[in-house]
């Protein structure tokens, strides 16, 4: 018979799955610092845009 739900979803949250995850969230997290970090910054500025001290 078939597999249950359950099962399913286990198979599904791999471990490989699970770290692709966490580094596209990772990566979508730096893309918004950079932006926010951009938006926020003086308009023409010659100083390097810094998303550390966000």
């Amino acid at each position: 018979r078939g597999r249950s739900k359950k099962m399913e979803y286990l198979e599904m949250c791999t471990r490989k799955n699970m770290l692709s995850v966490a580094t596209g969230a990772g990566a979508i997290y730096l893309l918004y610092k950079t932006i926010r970090a951009g938006l926020n910054s003086p308009s023409f500025s010659l100083e390097p845009v810094s998303i550390a001290s966000e």
